[in-house]
């Protein structure tokens, strides 16, 4: 890129207003939502805030943001959940130990946002029987905390 005629060189100007920089590519980029914003901001060398100065200054659409679905929720929470159990049972911890109570607290949490679930669906299927593979899970986390409680 030749340097521009003026002190400083290109210091203060944007850098998608240089020459060469491809505005287009980055347009047809980000209109893409199977293409991160991490790996846009790689690909072009730009930051996120950046990237929103510029999208505010051109006029485009902003992306929806991912709905947030609560099954995927309480499925990243079990398995985040299971994993830690799994830690504490290897490491051995002892039962009164913070990190035991918190998990007990998390899994209350889990509890909760299932029972949660279940009422939902129980209102939404008001005549079909209600699953109970959530709750049977919300069971084995629990007796597991209160093994570790009790080790």
């Amino acid at each position: 890129m030749a340097e521009p005629d003026r002190p400083g060189g290109w210091r203060g100007i944007s850098v998608y207003k240089r020459p060469g920089f491809d505005l287009e590519g980055l347009e047809a980029d980000y209109a893409d939502l199977t293409i991160s914003g991490r790996r846009i901001y790689a690909k072009y060398h730009i930051s996120k805030s950046t990237l929103t100065k510029i999208v505010r200054e051109q006029g485009w659409p902003w992306r929806a943001p991912k709905p947030v679905n609560r099954h995927d929720i309480i499925d990243k929470l079990f398995r985040l959940l299971d994993r830690q159990t799994k830690e504490l049972e290897a490491s051995k911890v002892k039962s009164g130990s913070a990190e035991v109570m918190a998990l007990s607290k998390l899994v209350a949490s889990l509890g909760r946002l299932i029972d949660i679930k279940d009422a939902e669906s129980a209102k939404r299927r008001a005549n079909e029987a209600p699953r109970h593979e959530m709750s049977e899970i919300k069971r084995k986390l629990i007796e597991r905390i209160e093994q570790l409680k009790r080790a």
